[in-house]
């Protein structure tokens, strides 16, 4: 019996797709392995692990993703099949017990990003993040995070930046790093934790705009993924 079939919904105990799931998390694999575990079902069957309540479980299905989402068509499935919101929702918990866990979930939606740059121009084009909302939580996670999610957050907007809707991205983020601006967004969205966490602090639309001039910089000088930010976590 192959992983994907072990992985299936009703292929056997839950604790042995729990096992094969801890293989996918460490095994090295190719990715015409990777592309040919999501083709034939492995992706299911990992989103339901991700939205397990169980903590332990979330983490292996984190750290399989991980492992499975930095193939362009792999991210771009997982985008499709509606990995993003389980994503958010565990980056956000800024109560999690693990911030280890959010860095792996952080790094999961950069290789989202980076898969939106990779679509072939005659098919229909995916976006990682739609609203102006969504965005602005994103950015201003910065503020609130320690300096590797703020590195993989830089680096996940500079690829949304060079994804085929980089330019509304761009327009966007002008938008949410106006200060005027955010207090707009708090005002139409004052339940949003992270806003309003953000705006007790008189500080707090410094490290996003700065943030911004940075990527606008590393945009200029066409940086390359996971060059330009060896000082960020110092700077911040």
């Amino acid at each position: 019996m192959t992983t994907t079939s072990f992985l299936s919904h009703d292929a056997g105990p839950e604790n042995v797709r729990m096992v094969m799931a801890e293989t996918l998390a460490e095994i090295d694999l190719t990715d015409h392995n990777k592309l040919s575990l999501f083709k034939y079902g492995a992706l299911d069957p990992l989103l339901r692990f991700l939205s397990n309540d169980d903590l332990e479980v979330k983490k292996v299905a984190v750290k399989a993703l991980q492992n499975l989402s930095n193939v362009p068509e792999n991210g771009l499935q997982m985008i499709r099949e509606g990995a993003v919101g389980p994503l958010f929702e565990i980056l956000y918990r800024h109560s999690l017990s693990s911030p280890r866990l959010r860095e792996h979930v952080a790094a999961i939606i950069m290789n989202l990003a980076i898969a939106t740059t990779c679509q072939e121009a005659d098919h229909e084009q995916i976006s990682l993040l739609e609203s102006e909302e969504d965005i602005f939580k994103l950015f201003c996670l910065i503020s609130l995070t320690g300096p590797e999610i703020q590195k993989t957050i830089l680096r996940t907007f500079l690829a949304m930046c060079q994804s085929p809707s980089g330019v509304e991205i761009r327009a966007k983020l002008r938008q949410v790093c106006n200060p005027m601006s955010t207090f707009s967004i708090k005002e139409k969205n004052s339940d949003l934790i992270i806003s309003m966490a953000l705006l007790d602090n008189a500080m707090s639309f410094c490290i996003p705009r700065f943030s911004f001039l940075i990527l606008e910089q590393m945009i200029k000088n066409n940086f390359c993924m996971g060059l330009g930010l060896e000082h960020f976590g110092r700077i911040m």
